[in-house]
């Protein structure tokens, strides 16, 4: 059905508007200046600032003040709109603006269904801080899987919850790959240690730094040169980073 565009189509904050109509025109003619600020404008028509920032995206209140201000002769017209055409909110259509065309409310757990993990090797169960980090998500998605029986686990302490493999295979089928699937390189030959980390993170070593990376040329597993004779920054070789950034990569999804 499309995100509706209406202010009253979008909250209850319209029609409350439209109900103290009368009220606020009087108060606004009461105004002692021709301008409100965002601020005095929200307490006056008795909404909070966020209303008001989503109309004026919209385009159904412009401001036209000092300072990108709202007058106070746009403000009237704006309210004698919401009296003149504001409807009732009913919360029964609250979610259609999260439905497809279908009419279908979307799936909660599309995240974890169309994820393409690498399991780790001799790991046969996991737990929910372990999965998310290889899916990309926050834990508790993994845990509203568990708790609305989406996703099958044990208890691997009182406290704490475990997922076989073979669970997980079966709650969200073809999510296991034997394959990374790893984002584009970047386009120099030359790369700096920051711009290194961020590929890293993007492969799925969320703590990947600076200071990592030089700590892996350190180690021998990436190459770097100096960028000039005069300083210690260093760049990476991009094929010395194509070639290590797969074992990299496959080190930390061995959680």
């Amino acid at each position: 059905m499309g995100k509706p565009r209406l202010p009253w189509k979008r909250g209850p904050a319209a029609w409350h508007v439209k109900c103290r109509a009368d009220e606020i025109l009087t108060q606004i003619a009461l105004c002692p200046r021709p301008w409100l600020t965002l601020r005095g404008a929200a307490r006056l028509l008795g909404v909070s600032t966020q209303p008001l920032r989503d109309w004026i995206a919209q385009g159904y209140l412009c401001r036209t003040g000092p300072r990108l201000r709202l007058t106070v002769s746009e403000l009237r017209r704006f309210v004698q709109l919401l009296a003149n055409r504001a409807e009732p909110f009913d919360p029964s259509i609250y979610q259609d603006r999260f439905r497809d065309p279908q009419g279908r409310l979307p799936y909660p757990f599309k995240k974890l269904a169309t994820a393409k993990i690498v399991w780790p090797k001799r790991r046969p169960a996991l737990i929910p801080s372990h999965l998310a980090a290889l899916v990309g998500c926050h834990p508790s998605l993994v845990l509203k899987a568990i708790r609305t029986g989406t996703l099958r686990a044990r208890r691997r302490t009182p406290c704490r919850w475990e997922i076989t493999r073979r669970i997980w295979a079966d709650a969200f089928p073809l999510t296991i790959t034997r394959q990374l699937h790893l984002p584009p390189l970047p386009v120099t030959d030359l790369v700096s240690t920051a711009v290194a980390a961020a590929h890293l993170r993007a492969c799925g070593l969320s703590t990947a730094t600076p200071e990592l990376v030089r700590s892996l040329i350190r180690q021998g597993k990436l190459a770097a040169i100096p960028r000039s004779p005069q300083t210690r920054k260093l760049l990476i070789l991009k094929r010395s980073l194509k070639e290590g950034v797969t074992k990299v990569s496959v080190t930390c999804s061995k959680i």
